[in-house]
């Protein structure tokens, strides 16, 4: 991969596996500037997952994408705000990572205040449902859920899309 792109955590064992299911989830924070951070979860057989992350890369606005094996589905930290059905079992941890390098999508710049999280994930799943990897629909079903503010009670509201700089 590359400097942008932390596997570490990511078991090798878990590249060609299947995906049954994405779940897009919000982390509620305590953050002023950041209500929620959105986070993608790929679900594999055998009850485990790969965690999908764009962060923050130290001080700066740079962003980096973290691939983490995680033995369970998805955090019971988070809300479950989407999710979205692979198109077929040849959709891989190995083809999303794929695409995500073939489109750059590891160049991120998040907006001040650290925004740009909801709208990274959203791109990330359009170029997935524009690859046919997840089905039609996805995308725009992640488009809504990331348009809200979540808490651990339930959606709030709508909050504002902030995009951040694909570069």
């Amino acid at each position: 991969m590359n400097n942008f792109i932390d596997v570490s955590h990511l078991k090798q064992s878990d590249r060609p596996s299947s995906i049954l299911r994405f779940r897009v989830g919000a982390f509620i924070t305590d953050d002023s500037e950041a209500t929620n951070h959105i986070v993608l979860f790929v679900e594999l057989n055998g009850n485990r997952s790969v965690r999908i992350q764009i962060k923050q890369q130290g001080i700066g606005r740079d962003a980096e994408l973290v691939f983490m094996s995680k033995p369970y589905t998805h955090s019971q930290n988070m809300l479950v705000i989407a999710q979205a059905e692979p198109t077929s079992p040849n959709v891989t941890v190995q083809s999303i990572m794929d695409t995500i390098e073939e489109m750059k999508r590891y160049r991120y710049r998040f907006a001040k205040g650290r925004k740009g999280c909801r709208w990274w994930t959203y791109t990330v799943m359009k170029d997935f449902q524009g690859k046919g990897l997840i089905k039609q629909r996805s995308a725009e079903d992640v488009l809504d859920a990331v348009g809200l503010e979540w808490a651990e009670s339930g959606m709030k509201g709508p909050t504002t899309i902030v995009k951040g700089q694909f570069y």
